[in-house]
């Protein structure tokens, strides 16, 4: 659970309307609205299903954390590929 405290933590798709929550999730998960875009889909359907803005805004976090990670080993493994580190000699 998350320790952020925020006035909207606890709203949720039968408190709020969605364009509050939305924001709410983006404010707390302390994301840029444009590295929200690619994962709209999964934030309507924690909406839909009633998620409060904690558990969404977290979830969003991981999910970005995720990417993050994933670009990172990207980059090694074609520097690898490219012979800019490693044993490319």
């Amino acid at each position: 659970m998350s320790a952020v405290s925020h006035p909207w933590r606890d709203a949720t798709s039968e408190t709020t309307p969605s364009h509050l929550w939305m924001s709410a999730v983006v404010e707390m998960a302390r994301c840029e609205v444009k590295d929200s875009e690619p994962h709209r889909e999964r934030l309507w359907a924690w909406f839909r299903a009633g998620e409060p803005v904690w558990m969404a805004a977290d979830g969003l976090r991981q999910l970005l954390h995720g990417e993050r990670i994933a670009a990172a080993e990207e980059r090694e493994r074609r520097a690898i590929a490219a012979g800019i580190i490693g044993g490319a000699a």
